[in-house]
């Protein structure tokens, strides 16, 4: 899929980083929401990206992040591959840097919208592996599992896509981190290529872990040409910086399409759209909007694992 941009000043200088190393978005960048939609078979969608998050405890970035899916045995699946640079700057606090948490997922698409209920779904299970170091502040220190189900629906001519998430984390050894993820996505695509997203969503804590944390963010994907994707978001939590979730988080990166994800006639939110002559029935890769997305919650209140939590590092962690 394309990708886009919606952002704000702190985000020209996360650029300037971009320039000397290089990420996406976590999740399915450059949103936090993630989708159905898959590179396609034996399609590369290779995300890389910066990001910054602030909160009242400290300043996390990415710099740069590592999304990168493979559509591994049809059109419809995908594994995923992500980790960061994480550099971690708590308040009153010395400034860290290290690789952060491993994260590997598998996609499964098993509807498209053109057939059973009229939306594309997928399954897209998650592990964390805890490779950061926790005593820094870098890793999580504990395994951990996301289970979530994504659907997708475009209208318009597909043109415009509304996009839900729902899932639920499992934290090993520490149920009070436990989480629900819930995200509600859309975007629309107009003629020169220039995809403007937004999306309201809340990571949910049943056992008080964290606060509950409901968010907002904007976002944008612009093709440069049919391999090389520019795409960046802003957004905050709508709680304030003073219960411990980010007060502002913003990405800008790059999004690179090899193989069958540069080669679609159509973008991934498309499917059920018209197909040209000989082309297979779910020939509709596009990639993952699947920001290191932030399947992420924010951290920072008391009680937390640590003084301070980055939100925008591995979607199952944290």
């Amino acid at each position: 899929m394309d990708v886009k941009f919606s952002a704000v000043g702190r985000c020209l200088a996360i650029a300037v980083l971009l320039l000397s190393s290089g990420r996406s978005y976590a999740g399915s960048p450059p949103l936090i929401t993630d989708d159905p939609e898959t590179p396609g078979y034996k399609g590369w969608e290779i995300n890389i990206t910066s990001s910054l998050e602030h909160a009242r405890d400290g300043t996390e970035m990415q710099n740069p992040l590592f999304d990168i899916n493979y559509g591994l045995t049809s059109d419809r699946d995908q594994l995923k591959v992500e980790f960061a640079v994480l550099s971690v700057d708590p308040r009153g606090a010395d400034n860290e840097w290290g690789i952060s948490d491993l994260l590997v997922g598998y996609k499964y698409r098993f509807l498209d919208e053109d057939e059973g209920i009229g939306w594309a779904v997928s399954f897209y299970p998650q592990v964390s592996s805890p490779t950061g170091d926790e005593g820094r502040g870098i890793g999580s220190g504990q395994s951990e599992m996301l289970f979530p189900f994504e659907f997708q629906k475009s209208f318009l001519d597909h043109k415009m896509w509304v996009n839900p998430e729902i899932g639920y984390n499992i934290v090993f050894g520490d149920g009070r981190f436990d989480r629900w993820k819930i995200g509600l996505a859309t975007g629309y695509e107009y003629e020169s290529g220039l995809e403007l997203e937004g999306e309201v969503g809340a990571f949910v804590y049943p056992n008080n872990g964290e606060p509950d944390d409901p968010f907002f963010n904007l976002g944008f994907q612009y093709p440069l040409n049919k391999n090389i994707v520019l795409l960046g978001s802003a957004g905050r939590s709508f709680r304030s910086a003073h219960d411990g979730v980010p007060d502002f988080f913003c990405l800008l990166g790059v999004q690179i399409l090899l193989g069958a994800a540069a080669d679609e006639e159509n973008p991934a939110h498309e499917e059920g759209g018209d197909k040209k002559d000989g082309d297979k029935k779910d020939d509709d890769s596009a990639g993952d909007r699947d920001t290191a997305g932030l399947n992420y919650p924010r951290g920072g209140a008391a009680g937390s694992r640590s003084a301070f939590q980055p939100y925008l590092v591995n979607p199952a962690a944290y």
